[in-house]
């Protein structure tokens, strides 16, 4: 009965060891995933001022007198790089709200994962210091 008892005891500390080792992995990519949103708000923020240089552009063309304001090789090329960079940042914030949802899901699994590792602790700290000590 004892020698059951001790391999269950051994069996629940195994068990405990691996929800550790999983909790480290998850906190890893817990924290991969936040320093890739870091990456990615930066590159939408980075894409502003572009956008805002071939905004101005673009209107201040759209100003000019009579023969001047023409669509243009220029003009189609400055309406095509605005609309480059909106693409790029629409793709940006695609990525973010990906990444956002992943690191949700992360922080769920963490949480679950410190919620079983708490149960064995508690476990093991019954088996060993309580029953043990009364078989």
């Amino acid at each position: 009965m004892v020698k059951a008892f001790k391999q269950r005891t051994e069996e629940c500390e195994e068990a405990h060891k691996q929800l550790q080792g999983k909790l480290g992995m998850i906190q890893k990519e817990i924290k991969d995933q936040v320093t890739y949103i870091d990456k990615v708000k930066a590159a939408i923020r980075a894409k502003g001022p572009p956008l805002k240089v071939s905004q101005s552009r673009l209107e201040k063309r759209s100003h000019r007198p009579e023969i001047e304001n023409c669509n243009d090789t220029a003009h189609i090329k400055m309406v095509e790089e605005v609309g480059t960079i909106n693409d790029t940042i629409e793709q940006l914030n695609a990525k973010l709200a990906q990444a956002q949802e992943a690191k949700g899901d992360l922080l769920s699994i963490e949480k679950n994962l410190l919620n079983d590792i708490g149960v064995k602790t508690n476990s093991l700290r019954i088996d060993k210091h309580k029953c043990l000590g009364i078989r």
